[in-house]
């Protein structure tokens, strides 16, 4: 019990802190949802994953 307790302590912490690591997302090409276009991901899931992401302030990489 006393375990868990110091690992519920330490997991609360390290998440308090806020860092600001990047999420990195990845896909499945499967056209026309996710797509690369230019070198760059494309397609209606990006976007729709992109605007959420940006809405609610998480840092991403696609």
């Amino acid at each position: 019990m006393r375990l868990l307790g110091i690992s519920l302590v330490v997991l609360m912490s390290t998440n308090a802190f806020g860092y600001e690591l990047p999420i990195k997302a990845c896909f499945t090409e499967w056209y026309p949802y996710s797509y690369i276009k230019d070198n760059q991901p494309t397609g209606l899931s990006i976007d729709i994953y992109s605007a959420r992401y940006q809405t609610s302030g998480i840092n991403y990489i696609l």
